[in-house]
């Protein structure tokens, strides 16, 4: 039964995965069984459980009803990834938001890189998931096993809508330097090979650039008109690298 409940979860089959649960509870109302609660836990060769897979693919429904029985909504992946993780990294926006209801860690750190949920969401430039866990309380300071902020990974990434998400919750997150001594601009720097990343470095040293007192000033203009002048400027930037 856990097998097939973790199969049923990974393709999306809800009605099946009710029906495996439901027999188990009229087993244990007719002979008096009471399995452990883990049998919902069972992991894959990756160490998923059927949660972590349900908060990836964003099923509500599946996370729920996995809850409700006693599903680990803690339980780590082979990497040290917790659901909420994998949830944020998709942008899986509605069971990251179940998650964190449960009391879910936004500041747990993955056994790889160190890194928080909003350090996965920068990098994967999930920005509506960036959104949610800065409004949850994430710490947007956080430091991973190189130093990193997420505007560190973000800015590396060339996720430029996110760095001003990250900008807009801590302007002093500029300063701030990994275990290198880089900072994100020095990151994104080292990466400059998309024109999304050439994009990220300009906005950086725009930002480096401009009175301190002024910041706060231009970061508003930008977030207002960044979508319109960003699809401009990426097409702009290619055109002229094809010439």
């Amino acid at each position: 039964l856990p097998e097939e409940l973790h199969a049923a979860v990974s393709r999306g089959d809800l009605r099946r995965a009710a029906s495996l649960v439901s027999a188990v509870a009229e087993i244990e109302c007719a002979v008096d069984w009471r399995p452990s609660t883990g049998w919902v836990d069972w992991r894959d060769a990756n160490g998923r459980t059927a949660a972590f897979v349900a908060a990836s693919q964003n099923d509500e429904q599946s996370l729920g009803l996995l809850v409700r029985h006693g599903a680990d909504v803690t339980a780590r992946d082979l990497r040290g990834r917790t659901p909420l993780h994998a949830a944020v990294g998709s942008n899986a926006v509605d069971c990251a938001r179940t998650l964190i209801r449960l009391q879910a860690d936004t500041q747990a750190t993955d056994g790889s890189t160190g890194g928080t949920p909003l350090h996965t969401a920068a990098g994967a430039g999930m920005l509506e998931s960036v959104h949610l866990l800065l409004s949850a309380g994430a710490l947007c300071a956080a430091q991973d096993r190189q130093g990193r902020t997420p505007l560190h990974v973000a800015a590396k990434a060339g996720h430029a809508e996110v760095i001003l998400e990250l900008l807009n919750a801590d302007m002093e997150l500029l300063s701030a330097k990994d275990a290198d001594g880089r900072s994100a601009r020095s990151c994104a720097v080292t990466q400059q090979r998309s024109v999304e990343q050439t994009l990220a470095v300009t906005m950086l040293d725009l930002f480096s650039a401009w009175p301190a007192i002024a910041r706060s000033a231009l970061l508003v203009e930008l977030r207002g008109s960044f979508p319109r002048v960003a699809r401009s400027a990426v097409t702009l930037l290619k055109q002229v690298r094809e010439l």
